[in-house]
């Protein structure tokens, strides 16, 4: 979950609210250019799930403008809410495994 790491400061409300730090909308883009599949947005979510849940004083309702304010497409909501397991396939949909990066989020869910 390191591409969400510059945004640290931003979703614990010790940042301006906008504009978004550039390093951080990086680091929003980036995850969301590696969900290309459901295995892919569903390893992410757990993932984001388990950094946001360690991450003292984080506001969630900071957490959710993310997307929109680095014009990034949300995929899911990044919120503790989300069952992750139950994430929509999107259409187009790449096959499982064609260029899947849930591997990279391994890591987060004891898988490998």
């Amino acid at each position: 979950m390191q591409s969400f790491t510059p945004c640290t400061s931003y979703a614990t409300g010790h940042g301006p609210s906008v504009p978004v730090p550039v390093p951080c909308c990086d680091g929003v883009k980036s995850m969301a250019g590696m969900m290309t599949t459901r295995a892919d947005r569903v390893a992410a979510c757990t993932c984001f799930q388990a950094a946001a849940a360690k991450m003292q004083g984080i506001d969630y309702g900071r957490v959710t403008t993310l997307p929109g304010h680095c014009n990034v497409d949300a995929t899911f909501d990044f919120t503790p809410d989300v069952h992750c397991d139950t994430l929509p396939p999107r259409w187009p949909e790449t096959v499982a495994g064609d260029s899947s990066t849930a591997s990279h989020y391994a890591h987060c869910s004891g898988r490998s």
